[in-house]
């Protein structure tokens, strides 16, 4: 009898430990999860601020494009 409660006894402590474990590797997973996130949520705001970036470039395009154009025209008189 004494050696069926020790043998449970140790049944249970390794019970314990792998739900120890178990739940380490859950907390390890949502961490990594929640970095996942960060990054995925940087990754965006940075090609916002890009895309922000490349309209004004493209109007600052649009704006300079008669100016280019008439100095195109003087160019070619030149040649």
């Amino acid at each position: 009898m004494d050696v069926q409660i020790v043998r449970l006894e140790e049944r249970l402590k390794s019970i314990e430990g792998m739900l120890t474990a178990i739940a380490d590797e859950q907390k390890a997973a949502s961490e990594g999860r929640r970095r996942g996130y960060e990054a995925q949520e940087r990754a965006e705001r940075e090609m916002i601020g890009i895309n922000f970036r490349l309209s004004a470039v493209e109007k600052s395009v649009e704006a300079i494009r008669p100016t280019t154009a008439e100095l195109e025209k003087v160019r070619d008189r030149v040649v």
